[in-house]
């Protein structure tokens, strides 16, 4: 019989964005390769090819893990007879970043005063997404958001029993969640 040379796939779909939707979710838009492709498959971290539901722009990862690195390849996939290799080249790779809650503060510095204490700190990284306010923990009590917001370096933290040493924790707070607790830091708060 004459052979029939394969039909070529036809070229690889063009990433043009990759965004971050929420911690563990990114947006992949793209624009349409030649041709009719029945689908799509994407290339998470050089992983194993996943066929996607749907086949328009944008497509949705999800299940990330947040405030990772991702990288990801996309190709379409035809129909198309026999001995023809159904998929497109892979599209170039794009790099992104999921959403995550804040890191930890940093270089945590506390001043006693009655019954409280000032803490200076360096401000974290955000994750990607603003922090909204700081939350602290006294020993191995509960996590208390400051009352009034406060997103700045120093913070006072009050309600302190004066000359009983204790440990302070601080964490940032962004739409994600607390994030990352701080090293815990002494301070005896001068008594009235």
């Amino acid at each position: 019989p004459t052979a029939v040379p394969p039909t070529p796939a036809g070229p690889a779909p063009v990433l043009a964005n990759a965004t971050s939707i929420n911690n563990n979710s990114a947006s992949i838009s793209f624009t349409q390769p030649n041709g009719t492709p029945t689908g799509y498959e994407y290339n998470l971290n050089n992983t194993n090819w996943v066929s996607v539901v749907s086949s328009t722009s944008p497509l949705v990862l999800s299940s990330l893990t947040p405030g990772t690195i991702q990288s990801v390849r996309l190709r379409a996939v035809y129909n198309v007879s026999a001995g023809a290799n159904p998929n497109s080249d892979a599209s170039n790779e794009i790099n992104f970043t999921t959403l995550s809650a804040p890191l930890a503060p940093l270089n945590l510095v506390a001043t006693p005063g009655v019954g409280s204490a000032t803490i200076e700190f360096t401000a974290p990284s955000d994750g990607g997404s603003p922090i909204t306010n700081y939350e602290y923990q006294v020993g191995t009590g509960n996590w208390t958001a400051l009352n009034p917001v406060d997103i700045t370096s120093p913070v006072t933290i009050t309600g302190l029993t004066g000359g009983t040493a204790v440990s302070i924790q601080l964490r940032a707070v962004n739409t994600y969640g607390g994030g990352v607790a701080s090293s815990s830091i002494s301070v005896t708060p001068i008594g009235a």
